[in-house]
């Protein structure tokens, strides 16, 4: 009797990390990230290179699994959802529904101002040297994105991020030989401001969200949880461990949810893909696996 009941347990856990590790999981499982793809406006940019740059200073970031662009192209398609740029809340919460995915990300440039003008002050003479104009070119970008939490059905911001690039070139002569000291390339200017709105725009999305995953097992001495050094977790970090519940509403259909702190939780042991916690508050009991675990300290 003992080895069945030894045997059903392993099989239960075996289970739970099979739903863990598979497509479906448990809602909110992980950081998980979406990035719609950008609306351009009514600038030049390439929106498939846009969205590309934001997904890769995410993914360099380290905080996300960020979903791959074919798997949120095909739940879109999926849903129905034929937008780019923001989507409305209630398809922003479907999508993230459909990937598993906790966060949806979504964007459009705003403006693009690219301003050239020659100066020429009539020219000044030092010895040999002559100067006679000045050749300005300035970049101003603007772009705006929004983070919506799909767990909570919450807008964790939506806010402009702004990129800007400034140059001169000079025309100067020598024993009057024109020497043009090259003109400001635009194109590289471009990608300067937008490298600046886009990092502005992950240290926000950075800073929105508090490190999470959730519990994989409660075993007799310890609570498993879903990260490792793989999200850098070290000994001594604390978690909650925080129930989540949706409740229809039976009249108008909405989704309301509702969060109770079920415990606090420390990091005792760190593997690659998992960590293993001790219980500093709160009864073991009433935690389960799939319940969320947020950072505290």
């Amino acid at each position: 009797m003992k080895r069945f009941n030894r045997f059903l347990c392993l099989l239960i856990f075996a289970v739970l990390l099979w739903m863990w590790g598979s497509e479906g999981g448990f809602a909110g499982e992980s950081d998980s990230l979406a990035v719609v793809q950008f609306h351009s406006g009514d600038s030049s940019m390439n929106p498939e290179k846009v969205t590309y740059k934001v997904r890769s200073q995410l993914i360099t970031a380290g905080n996300y699994e960020v979903v791959s662009p074919t798997k949120v192209e095909e739940a879109l398609n999926k849903l129905h959802i034929n937008s780019r740029g923001f989507l409305n809340k209630e398809d922003a919460v479907s999508l993230s529904k459909e990937l598993n995915c906790r966060y949806i990300l979504m964007g459009e440039i705003v403006s693009l101002d690219i301003d050239e003008f020659d100066t020429y002050p009539g020219g000044i003479n030092i010895g040999k040297v002559r100067w006679e104009g000045v050749h300005t070119v300035t970049v101003n970008l603007q772009m705006s994105a929004r983070l919506l939490d799909g767990d909570t059905r919450e807008i964790l911001f939506t806010e402009r991020f702004k990129g800007y690039s400034h140059r001169e070139s000079h025309d100067v002569g020598v024993e009057y030989i024109d020497i043009r000291m090259g003109d400001p390339d635009s194109d590289s200017m471009v990608r300067t401001a937008f490298d600046q709105a886009t990092e502005s725009l992950v240290k926000k999305v950075v800073s929105s969200t508090p490190l999470s995953g959730c519990v994989l097992a409660v075993e007799e001495e310890y609570i498993v949880i879903d990260m490792g050094t793989n999200r850098e977790i070290k000994p001594g970090m604390k978690f909650a461990v925080i129930e989540k519940k949706e409740y229809t509403h039976p009249q108008t259909g909405e989704i309301i949810s509702s969060t109770e702190e079920k415990g606090i939780i420390t990091v005792e042991k760190v593997q690659e893909k998992l960590s293993y916690c001790v219980l500093s508050r709160g009864e073991k009991d009433s935690i389960k696996p799939g319940f969320t675990v947020i950072f505290r300290e």
